[in-house]
């Protein structure tokens, strides 16, 4: 097992760059184990930036057996916008990602979500979770949609529900479904 051979095959059919600042070290009983306590990702478009990533993968030798994935990095960006202290578990299997657990506070709010992704079926997702005080207008700002100066919005959410299916953003967008039920505040300045 060379963990670099196996980073170099998820980058040519994700466009995910992995880079292993860390050696890294290997187990191989009671199960197949992988451990990296300094891992940078890279989207090829620059669109995913993770930073400092300590990840554990985790693999038993029953052939049908899913990999077991735990993730947590103090910085996560996507499209300029930043979570911080994020913690990812998922679990890979017969071309799906299950994501039981992805969490983290986006500016002073805090996301937290379960999921799959199917990507036998054209990227196919759905996404449930809450989401509590996430400053609309500093995300807008990061992303450079808008900028608003006077304006203070905050959302929650206690129980949200996506799905969609692409591989582009546009296509992600047109067949967005979902259920959020909003809270929020909203202050002038």
């Amino acid at each position: 097992f060379r963990a670099e051979s196996i980073s170099r095959a998820i980058s040519d059919q994700t466009g995910l760059k992995i880079e292993l600042i860390d050696k890294g070290g290997w187990t191989f009983y009671p199960s197949i184990i992988y451990r990296n306590s300094k891992v940078k990702f890279t989207h090829q478009n620059n669109s995913l930036t993770i930073q400092n990533a300590n990840i554990q993968i985790n693999k038993n030798y029953w052939p049908l057996s899913p990999i077991l994935i735990s993730l947590n990095s103090p910085t996560v960006s996507y499209e300029g916008m930043e979570m911080r202290n994020s913690l990812l578990n998922a679990k890979y299997s017969s071309n799906v990602l299950y994501i039981e657990n992805l969490s983290g506070n986006i500016v002073e709010g805090y996301l937290k979500l379960k999921g799959e992704i199917d990507f036998d079926n054209p990227n196919t997702f759905t996404f449930q979770g809450l989401f509590k005080n996430i400053p609309l207008n500093t995300l807008m700002k990061q992303s450079k949609i808008a900028d608003w100066e006077r304006v203070n919005i905050k959302l929650s959410s206690p129980n949200f529900k996506v799905s969609g299916k692409g591989s582009t953003k546009q296509a992600i967008l047109n067949s967005l479904k979902g259920n959020v039920p909003i809270n929020g505040s909203i202050y002038f300045t």
